[in-house]
């Protein structure tokens, strides 16, 4: 499988768009860790709890994008856009939310003469 953030691939050609896929995910970040990192944006420095919460959410959802465009009989998706969005859904604790869209399509490796 494809999958890239260009409307095309170099070197093969789209022979069908199937649609738009979708994939999202969720991160909880535990206590411990939301709180060094709200010590680490108080002081200055990298908030490795986060990047690493939404590191991991976004390949589920990349992955989960990937197989409802498979499941569609694509073999690759153009257009990918990534959105993550850190939300607080009970007032204790953070979580990460990333969600992924773009197009499924079957592509053919063009022939070279």
């Amino acid at each position: 499988m494809i999958a890239v953030t260009t409307p095309i691939i170099e070197g093969f050609k789209i022979k069908k768009y199937l649609g738009l896929v979708t994939g999202e995910a969720v991160s909880g970040i535990i206590f411990f860790k939301d709180w060094v990192a709200k010590m680490k944006d108080y002081f200055g420095g990298s908030i490795r709890p986060y990047e690493d919460s939404i590191k991991e959410a976004e390949k589920k959802a990349i992955q989960k994008m990937i197989e409802r465009a498979e499941s569609i009989g694509a073999n690759a998706v153009i257009g990918i856009i990534i959105t993550s969005f850190p939300f607080s859904p009970s007032g204790k604790g953070t979580v990460v939310g990333v969600s992924v869209l773009g197009t499924a399509v079957y592509v053919e490796e063009e022939v070279k003469n």
